[in-house]
């Protein structure tokens, strides 16, 4: 079982925060490379309808007190609401992550694993919000619908933790 403090969706983070986007931005590369308990991130404010693709692949996976954790968070710029995955390993030797879906509705967290997938594959992802706040999930093949999101502006990120982990073909997209 996963404690809820080793969950980064929870946890205060520091966003590196870019300009809003006027359109998708070209396709990107992200090394997140960070020593065990420590956490790397990237992101970029975005304007509904948004999204985050791309894919994601281990490298090397640390022990720590913090899990090896890979993932990607669409945030209100309140902190009151958000959407993202997990790709969380219960140890360095993991051959499964738990998918983990966290969400935040008006300041209330709720997360829950929807999936298992290899720690051994290239995972592709995109984490999308339409024009009608539809939140749809597509992780390695499959596709979740995940009810609807209070439009506002948010700040796309993809984060990891106790590990290296490289995203490719990395897009952060908005009107």
């Amino acid at each position: 079982m996963l404690d809820r403090s080793h969950m980064l969706f929870l946890s205060p983070l520091a966003l590196l925060a870019g300009s809003a986007v006027a359109q998708e931005k070209p396709r990107q590369a992200f090394d997140c490379d960070v020593p065990a308990n420590h956490y790397s991130s990237v992101s970029q404010d975005l304007v509904e309808p948004f999204g985050i693709s791309g894919s994601v692949k281990v490298v090397e996976m640390r022990s720590g007190d913090y899990l090896p954790v890979a993932g990607v968070l669409l945030r209100s710029a309140e902190g009151l609401n958000g959407v993202g995955f997990q790709l969380a390993a219960p140890s360095k030797d993991a051959e499964l992550f738990d998918v983990i879906l966290n969400t935040r509705n008006n300041g209330v967290s709720n997360q829950r694993i929807i999936a298992q997938i290899s720690t051994r594959d290239t995972i592709p992802f995109s984490l999308l919000i339409d024009n009608s706040g539809k939140i749809r999930l597509a992780i390695g093949g499959t596709n979740y619908d995940i009810a609807d999101f209070p439009p506002s502006e948010l700040n796309g990120m993809v984060f990891c933790s106790t590990g290296q982990f490289k995203f490719t073909e990395l897009t952060f997209s908005g009107r």
